[in-house]
């Protein structure tokens, strides 16, 4: 029940990367019991439960390998190794695989206590890979009202510098324009929205930078389509924010 995780095999050489192949069955609990004798001594036994391994299994498995991974500056790199791994299979499918990170892996590894480090890390690969943009080269910056932000793309060989005035508040004006969109979608979409736009607003309100954020929202703007946030393209403050949102 595996198909997203690189498994260690007896045949090939040790790498640090795999998961430990959980085999046909696995103990899944030992459910101790104390009685006492007919000359009243205590007596202890124990009895072993078995299972065939569940894909949850595996997904515990791996959000446990990344909490417990040492040094966990190379969680990024634990992230990759699978990433390939799966791709390699699933050419077509890699948003799957950062999708089943995203909503089923890493909601395993906060549920965990101190792992602020793992979450942080595991959220921005998945920034990275999802809101990376290879041929874009964006430079954004936040300040007071009225201050001057230049950014610059390349694409195709050719490159393009504008001038864009916008303010910290525009940003959380943003943000509310799409909220006010959101009963329009389905449970599914809303749900994808709320939860890049919470993680936005958290970095935001720290000082981070969010760029790579406000480029997942984006792509999932133009994915749902664009003349569904009719809050957001009627207002004026949509023509400056656009080039934040990849559009």
């Amino acid at each position: 029940m595996n198909e997203f995780y690189s498994l260690k095999n007896e045949n090939s050489a040790e790498n640090k990367f795999q998961l430990t192949d959980l085999g046909n069955t696995f103990i899944s609990a030992i459910i101790g019991k104390r009685s006492r004798t007919g000359w009243g001594e205590s007596k202890n036994s124990s009895q072993t439960f078995f299972r065939e391994p569940t894909e949850e299994d595996y997904n515990r498995h791996f959000a446990n390998k990344i909490m417990d991974f040492n040094p966990t500056y190379e969680i990024e790199q634990l992230l990759e190794f699978h990433f390939k791994f799966y791709t390699k299979n699933n050419p077509s499918k890699k948003e799957t695989f950062l999708k089943h990170i995203k909503y089923i892996v890493l909601p395993i590894i906060k549920g965990y206590k101190n792992s602020n480090v793992q979450t942080e890390l595991v959220e921005e690969w998945l920034v990275n890979k999802m809101g990376g943009k290879e041929s874009d080269n964006f430079n954004f910056k936040f300040g007071d009202i009225n201050s001057p932000a230049q950014f610059q793309i390349n694409s195709n060989n050719s490159v393009q510098k504008q001038n864009v005035e916008y303010s910290n508040e525009n940003v959380k004006e943003l943000f509310e324009l799409i909220k006010k969109d959101l009963k329009k979608l389905n449970i599914t979409e809303q749900e994808e929205l709320k939860y890049e736009i919470r993680n936005a607003e958290n970095k935001f309100d720290k000082g981070k930078d969010i760029h790579n954020r406000l480029l997942i929202i984006g792509d999932l703007i133009k994915d749902i389509g664009i003349g569904v946030f009719t809050s957001l393209v009627s207002s004026p403050l949509y023509e400056i924010m656009k080039p934040l949102l990849g559009i």
